[in-house]
């Protein structure tokens, strides 16, 4: 499909834009929202299991009885928290390609504007080279639209300034109340 640099081509493509924009906020709400349920669902079942355990090692007959409840009880909260860690993997995965498809970019409208670039800096060197000669060189194409558009995904950040953690502040206890003294 050519691309269309016209005025309504570009509302259209800004009309697309905003459209898939709308989208992917849906996506993250309902992702947001169905976390919000997985979790308030694991953290309800995992306060009733914790309940029932520590009902049945309280009436544990001996210290064998209470260390094996003990141990059964971590176990089946292990079970059930790394059945909460896949939930929520298997859920971002799905968030993940769902969420793709609207941030994908047209590799074509990349290839369109970087040739629109490149012929208006031919341009512009063709009228001002006669004014300035010399003036005007290659070396003003911009460099994100000289690299390839493969290239153009990967983007380097700028050094990270190292700082200092603050050590931290302790906690002071709090002064009780003055007691008010009364005279009788």
């Amino acid at each position: 499909m050519p691309v269309d640099f016209t005025p309504t081509g570009i509302q259209a493509s800004f009309d697309k834009a905003m459209t898939a924009m709308t989208q992917a906020c849906e996506v993250q709400v309902r992702f947001v929202e169905d976390s919000i349920k997985r979790y308030s669902a694991a953290i309800a079942d995992l306060t009733e299991t914790s309940v029932a355990g520590l009902q049945q090692f309280s009436s544990a007959r001996n210290f064998t009885e209470a260390f094996e409840s003990s141990i059964a009880q971590n176990d089946l909260i292990r079970e059930k928290l790394q059945a909460l860690v896949e939930d929520n993997t298997a859920a971002f995965e799905d968030f993940k390609s769902e969420a793709g498809e609207f941030y994908a970019v047209d590799g074509a409208v990349v290839a369109k504007a970087q040739e629109l670039a490149e012929n208006y800096l031919a341009v512009v060197r063709k009228v001002t080279e006669p004014l300035f000669p010399g003036a005007v060189t290659p070396a003003l194409a911009v460099p994100a639209l000289s690299a390839p558009v493969a290239e153009t995904k990967t983007t380097e950040s700028a050094p990270k300034k190292k700082t200092t953690a603050r050590p931290a502040r302790k906690a002071t206890p709090r002064k009780a109340p003055a007691k008010e003294q009364t005279t009788g």
